[in-house]
């Protein structure tokens, strides 16, 4: 069941069961007559047992030949995800499954990449994809198998080793067009055997300028976030395009090192982003001079965002039928932003007031034990013990406007006009689970397991999964799984702090419940390998999912508070090898999802369908792919300009004017057609790959809805990239 996505872009062949990761000198451990072993390797593997109708694997050669970047693009790919939606215009990428947030774990050679501040998985370049082995991505909530943050999905990030990434491989290439203005990469990576010791290791770097969008209305001056009153936002109806000559750098540094059966490994990387358009849709490269008193110049955006994983493993037989797994984690995250906020002119700031947000640092600690005996009676056992350390820095907000916090400085805050948006957080959490498959026939697998959950500022959690695979004498599968996620809220408070520029403080609140999720789904699946014709193999695949998330924490006229929803998911995805490596792929997707306080939920489209095409010419060496992506509507909640009572001319539209908060509208994001189309050649004079693929090559213009559905905080609707081209080449040795 576990196979290659056909869907999205993806019109590569299935992936081939993925080879076991080494783990011992000794001879490789006994198979078991599990349709699951081996695919998602120790020792993560016996974890997915709950749920074996909703995962698929990629491999980093399929990825390439996708013409994949970044793990958020490829999230993109897959029918109920989205994986390149943006909070706060660029604050976070944040990936929706069934178009909720902040609802995927995201795991780098099983340690946890989710930044514990913003509950935000790693999803962009700071990943390496041309260090990837594979990824696996299971579409239903698996917090009994991994814990937290498995709300709804998990994505496994599998780096290479010295064995699966032999060899010496340079990477280099560029992009241009307004989507990837002026960028270029180089990544360099060597892996092999020393002695008795295998070693990867590789280093890469990426810069680009921002890229060129459009934005309408102009929201210069934010409306603070409640509890404060819901006061007017300062807002220009001049629409631009956005233009800046800063650069964004991306440095990343991976590596592994094996001997017998321990594995030491990390993946860090370092990135300074520059934005031009701030949360509002603020152009944040010019100055707003028709303010009273002016606005700060030059305000384009500097991100410094940094993640580093590490761990070390020891995985063995300690029996034939026994696998054992103990793995100690350390994941490194850094926030740092100048500016992020922008907040309107008043009284006490008659210049208007940036924001620079620096979150110092936060730890994750992690120590976890997995045990898999296999039973001579059909019965695979998984156990296991998990313990973790969050330790997250205080979040400081320093005015960029000069005098501003000396008359506003509460005594307990520091002397270089620092103000705490919310305190250091200590999080120690523990979960025990069980997994049993049991299989009492060849035709037919039953799974169950069982996890205890405790965390220092949550009440205990107690999570179930089930599933029932039955496989007929065929290509035929059906599956039924039931599965249940946990996520703690992170930072999802608000109160009034006088002393504070923006008078709100955020803060890990322990009274608001961890989320939760319960989901059931139907899968069929059917492969037919062709003997006679033109096609050598064919598929279809039908998914249905019913899901209920509770305590799921949204912001609702600038609060943050607790939501309760319904979504009800159908998936189709249809897909042809033909002789010759030409291969065609198609899937749609509907979503339901229903707010039990606010009604439908209408920030995401209810409707996603893509048809996907390789023609391949020379033996397959040469592929020319094409993609065609069909968005449905959605709507966004906005403030409006030209709906203040005071009205607003295009004359007067470079004039900042204040938009009270009655002034709202709700934006619908009309039906949007994309259109990706790459040129790929592998394999020339025997170590050189080419590609070339352009982005929205139709140049749309389109935007997303705000992932919040609100109109206080962050407004006017998110203007993506229009098209973009990257050329890269490789070399292996």
């Amino acid at each position: 069941m576990l196979s290659a996505a056909p869907s999205g872009w993806a019109a590569s062949p299935p992936a081939e069961p993925a080879p076991p990761l080494p783990t011992t000198g000794e001879p490789d451990p006994i198979e078991v007559d599990f349709p699951l072993d081996g695919e998602f390797g120790p020792p993560w593997s016996p974890r997915l047992g709950s749920s074996p109708s909703s995962a698929r694997v990629f491999t980093g050669e399929q990825l390439r030949e996708m013409g994949i970047t970044t793990l958020g693009a490829l999230l993109e790919q897959l029918p109920g995800f989205e994986g390149a939606r943006s909070d706060l215009h660029g604050w976070a990428d944040v990936a929706l499954i069934r178009g909720q947030p902040r609802t995927a774990l995201v795991l780098i050679d099983g340690v946890a990449a989710v930044e514990p501040v913003r509950a935000q998985p790693v999803l962009d370049r700071r990943l390496s994809l041309e260090v990837i082995d594979r990824i696996e991505v299971l579409a239903s909530p698996g917090s009994v198998g991994w814990g937290n943050h498995a709300l709804l999905g998990v994505v496994n990030v599998v780096t290479h080793d010295g064995q699966s990434g032999r060899g010496l491989v340079l990477d280099v290439g560029s992009s241009f067009g307004p989507g990837a203005p002026g960028g270029g990469h180089v990544h360099l990576q060597q892996g092999g055997r020393l002695g008795p010791v295998e070693v990867f290791v590789a280093v890469g770097y990426e810069t680009s300028r921002p890229p060129e969008v459009d934005v309408d209305q102009q929201k210069v001056g934010l409306p603070l976030p409640a509890p404060s009153p819901n006061g007017p936002a300062l807002m220009s109806a001049a629409g631009a395009t956005s233009s800046s000559a800063a650069r964004s750098h991306v440095v990343t540094s991976n590596g592994k090192v094996g001997w017998r059966a321990f594995t030491l490994g990390w993946a860090a990387a370092w990135s300074r982003e520059a934005r031009a358009v701030g949360p509002g849709g603020t152009l944040l490269d010019r100055s707003y001079t028709g303010s009273p008193t002016g606005w700060p110049e030059a305000l384009t955006s500097r991100s410094e965002n940094s993640v580093v994983t590490s761990f070390l493993r020891y995985a063995d037989l300690v029996h034939p039928d026994v696998d054992l797994a103990i793995q100690l984690s350390h994941a490194w995250f850094s926030l740092d932003e100048a500016p992020l906020g922008l907040y309107p002119l008043s009284a006490a700031y008659p210049a208007g007031l940036a924001l620079d947000f620096d979150g110092g640092g936060s730890h994750q600690l992690g120590l976890t034990t997995d045990v898999t005996a296999r039973l001579a009676t059909g019965v695979r056992l998984s156990s296991g013990i998990a313990l973790s350390l969050d330790a997250a820095g205080a979040l400081t907000a320093t005015p960029t406007t000069a005098g501003a916090c000396a008359a506003s400085r509460e005594d307990d805050q520091p002397a270089a006009c620092e103000y705490r948006l919310f305190d250091e957080v200590r999080r120690l959490g523990g979960g025990l689970y069980a997994l049993v498959d049991y299989r009492p026939a060849p035709w037919a697998m039953l799974s169950a397991g069982l996890r205890g959950q405790v965390q220092s500022d949550r009440r205990p959690e107690l999570l179930t999964s089930a599933g029932v695979t039955f496989s007929a004498p065929g290509p035929l599968t059906l599956a039924f799984v039931w599965g249940e996620g946990v996520r703690p809220a992170s930072f999802e408070s608000t109160a009034l702090a006088t002393g504070a520029p923006n008078l709100v403080s955020f803060g890990a609140d322990p009274e608001i419940p961890a989320a939760r999720s319960r989901s059931l789904e139907v899968d069929l699946e059917l492969r037919l390998p062709v003997a006679t014709g033109v096609a050598r193999e064919w598929g279809l695949r039908s998914t249905y999912a019913f899901a209920e998330v509770d305590d799921l924490v949204t912001r609702d006229e600038g609060a943050y508070g607790s939501a309760d929803r319904r979504l009800h998911t159908f998936e189709q995805e249809l897909w042809v090898h033909f002789r010759g490596g030409h291969e065609l792929a198609a899937s749609y997707a509907y979503l339901h999802a229903e707010d039990l306080d606010l009604g439908r939920v209408r920030n995401v489209p209810e409707h996603v369908a893509s048809l996907t095409g390789r023609y391949a010419v020379l033996g397959e060496r040469l592929g020319l792919h094409v993609g065609v992506k069909l968005r449905g509507p959605s709507e966004d909640l906005n403030r409006s300009v030209f709906l203040a009572p005071t009205g607003v001319s295009k004359a007067d539209a470079e004039t900042p004017v204040r938009v009270p908060p009655t002034a709202l509208e709700v934006t619908e994001i009309p039906f949007v057609p994309l259109l990706r189309v790459g040129l790929t050649s592998r394999g020339l004079f025997g170590h050189l790959d080419l590609s070339l693929w352009v982005e929205n090559a139709l140049d749309v213009d389109y935007a997303d809805a705000d992932i919040d559905f609100e109109a206080r905080i962050a407004t006017r609707p998110i203007p993506r990239p229009r098209w973009s081209a990257t050329l890269d080449a490789r070399v292996r040795f």
